[in-house]
């Protein structure tokens, strides 16, 4: 890989890395949870793709480029309607009782997947009137000293918060500023990983057996959460550099992405007809995002026969 990247091949990392990332997502959420070591394995790499959604989201973050208010008027259309119409239609389908302010607290993310999107917002708020990379720098301090009071527990800080802890957004605004303050530094950091990409592998997997062996909790606020993340975000990114992913069709997955975050529970029920094991759990992952490309292609064949196509990419968020 040449030091001097074009913005293509910056451009096709983004899309490769968040396209790991996804499988990050679907495996936290379809994996065993069975107590086994694979299972927390599995536990271990799936609270991987939140927090590099977050980074790619700092990367990309340019509100100078529109201004706020025309910002976040575009965000009404590529965040808030899929994710208010998609949010409601996982909710309606779901176990939680069926009143306005059970759906508000889904909505949120208040014990459910959907935090991601309320942080990320603040994200958005705090970024668009506070832009000197030393509140970025502040921030990502704040996280680190967050996930670790909030991993020790140390003073009762995850019962002094009135909301949970997936809530709480200085455990992960960090990795949003992470992104904000190495957006001119992407080309030569992708330029090393790619060069040692292997030997950040094999540290990588050697750590996360050697942390499921100390420990006994392994998600996204363990007392190894944060080695964890950055260690396991600089191995996505680094398979990412690799040419063998650079393909048109992976990389046409990542416009889906978001969508496939919103509906990915909806494939769940699939999971009937797939073997279930220790192993299997990593593989289905694949399998329930593609059922999701699957229905998403279909859908968009059919609002284009009906002339609905701008309305439907709206709907379910495709970018």
């Amino acid at each position: 890989m040449n030091r001097n990247l074009a913005n293509t091949d910056i451009s096709s990392i983004f899309n490769i890395a968040k396209v790991f990332s996804i499988l990050s997502v679907v495996l936290a959420h379809s994996r065993l949870n069975d107590g086994s070591f694979s299972s927390a394995l599995a536990e271990r790499i799936g609270s991987l793709g939140v927090i590099t959604f977050f980074f790619i989201s700092g990367y990309f973050f340019n509100v100078s480029k529109y201004g706020v208010v025309s910002f976040f008027k575009k965000k009404i259309n590529s965040i808030f309607i899929p994710w208010l119409f998609l949010g409601s239609l996982v909710f309606a389908v779901s176990s939680q009782p069926k009143n306005l302010m059970s759906w508000f607290n889904w909505i949120i993310g208040n014990g459910t997947y959907l935090y991601y999107l309320t942080i990320l917002i603040f994200c958005y708020l705090i970024f668009s009137f506070l832009k000197r990379k030393t509140i970025a720098y502040f921030f990502i301090f704040t996280t680190i000293i967050s996930l670790f009071l909030t991993s020790f527990d140390f003073f009762g800080y995850s019962k002094m918060q009135n909301i949970n802890n997936y809530l709480n957004p200085f455990n992960w605004i960090g990795f949003f500023s992470l992104g904000y303050v190495l957006k001119d530094k992407a080309a030569g950091i992708f330029y090393f990983l790619n060069k040692n990409v292997f030997y950040i592998l094999v540290f990588y997997f050697l750590f996360v057996v050697a942390s499921v062996k100390v420990e006994n909790e392994y998600g996204y606020f363990s007392k190894l959460a944060i080695p964890n993340e950055i260690l396991g975000m600089i191995a996505i990114f680094s398979i990412s550099t690799l040419k063998i992913f650079r393909r048109e069709n992976i990389i046409r997955i990542s416009d889906f992405t978001f969508t496939i975050y919103l509906i990915h529970f909806l494939t769940f029920p699939f999971g009937r007809f797939l073997v279930k094991n220790s192993w299997t759990q990593f593989i289905n992952p694949i399998i329930y995002i593609l059922i999701c490309v699957l229905l998403i292609v279909t859908g968009k064949y059919i609002s284009n026969k009906l002339g609905l196509n701008r309305m439907y990419s709206t709907l379910i968020g495709i970018r």
